[in-house]
């Protein structure tokens, strides 16, 4: 469980340092929002809410998961936000790590049950 707890904070770490890139750039309120409105009915009518930058983020956040980024990817490239990528990049490798590791936990809580015709030395890797 300590993995997820880990996981959560290097979201949110990568949210909150994105963020303030975000923020220090400024990109214009009305183009996040109109971006937004392209990408996603849905998305643009709740953007059309928010009054400023902070509480368009906060949208974003609320659309993001901690494996699904694209909002957040979306706009900061579109925006051209290129400081941020960096934070972006950093976060995917530890997601990809993670998910790898995860896979690997949940593999070996498996029991494996082995044929009459397998033999003590045969290998099975696990993917």
């Amino acid at each position: 469980m300590g993995d997820f707890t880990s996981m959560r904070m290097s979201y949110g770490s990568m949210f909150y340092h994105a963020g303030k890139i975000i923020k220090r750039k400024s990109p214009p309120l009305e183009e996040i929002k109109e971006f937004l409105s392209c990408c996603s009915t849905f998305l643009g009518r709740k953007a059309e809410q928010c009054s400023n930058l902070s509480s368009v983020l906060h949208l974003i956040q609320n659309e993001c998961s901690l494996t699904n980024i694209a909002p957040l990817c979306s706009v900061v490239e579109e925006m051209e936000i290129t400081e941020a990528e960096e934070h972006i990049e950093k976060y995917r490798t530890e997601l990809k790590e993670f998910c790898k590791s995860l896979s690997i936990s949940l593999c070996l809580e498996e029991r494996v049950f082995f044929n009459s015709s397998s033999s003590m030395s045969d290998s099975y890797s696990f993917i």
